[in-house]
């Protein structure tokens, strides 16, 4: 069995598990709580949906290099600007 299958199996189990507590639910407030998630999940994926292969790409760049760590604190670049615009 391959990973991707094993994942989906996985994906289904886990959905069919939630289900089953969804409907086990009696606190409304709970509810309204996961329809919001789910209302945010679909727009990301709307959002991700309308952009472009570039525009992915360099999304996926970005976040490749945070995983890696090759990423500069907002501290550090303020410092920087700062020394620039001093050089000015």
């Amino acid at each position: 069995m391959t990973t991707i299958q094993m994942d989906s199996m996985n994906i289904e189990a886990k959905k069919v598990e939630l289900i089953s507590k969804i409907t086990r639910l009696i606190d409304y407030s709970v509810l309204l709580e996961l329809e919001k998630i789910l209302y945010k999940s679909e727009q990301e994926s709307e959002d991700w949906d309308s952009l472009t292969n570039l525009e992915k790409e360099k999304i996926e760049k970005g976040l490749d290099s945070i995983k890696k760590g090759k990423v500069i604190s907002h501290s550090i670049v303020k410092e920087k600007i700062n020394q620039f615009i001093k050089e000015l």
